[in-house]
């Protein structure tokens, strides 16, 4: 259970802000439909913000959507180390942007329980270098995601257990 947005660390609420996290994880999904035709798995859409977020692997993800989650795991081994953990504790984060992104007509579950996208009005601001990067990847990883295999699969080449 999160705390309520006022007894968050202010740090915290910067830089976990649901309506952006919510933003990742929907640029993650047009990719990810765009490619396979298909919403993104639920099991796949919290795998997001950690990876995205974390500007150690965020720096080290595939370049371009020709690369598969198996080839970008097997060139950077030492970030399986603690990954599991690091998914864990930004699950309800992850669920928190999901909903905001409900509540506010850009994202929904499909019949099959994936995160599938709605059109969004307005245009997201690009200005900071930190959002744009953070926004290409997203891009980047939904087309990897889309073509490394179903979600368990995924999975398990990063070593977790779902």
């Amino acid at each position: 259970m999160l705390p309520t947005w006022e007894n968050r660390p202010e740090i915290t609420a910067n830089l976990i802000n649901p309506a952006f996290c919510s933003e990742i994880i929907r640029e993650c999904a047009i990719a990810f439909k765009n490619e396979a035709k298909d919403s993104l798995p639920f099991s796949l859409a919290v795998l997001v913000l950690p990876l995205i977020l974390n500007s150690r692997i965020r720096e080290r993800l595939p370049k371009s959507k020709s690369n598969t989650i198996h080839a970008w795991i097997n060139d950077n081994e030492d970030i399986k180390i603690g990954l599991a953990k690091h998914i864990k504790s930004f699950l309800p984060f992850s669920r928190e942007s999901i909903m905001f992104g409900i509540a506010h007509n850009t994202l929904s579950i499909d019949d099959n329980g994936g995160v599938d996208i709605k059109v969004r009005k307005g245009k997201l601001k690009l200005d900071d270098l930190e959002i744009k990067s953070c926004i290409s990847k997203a891009t980047t990883l939904g087309k990897v995601f889309s073509k490394s295999g179903n979600p368990l699969t995924i999975y398990s080449i990063l070593g977790i257990k779902p």
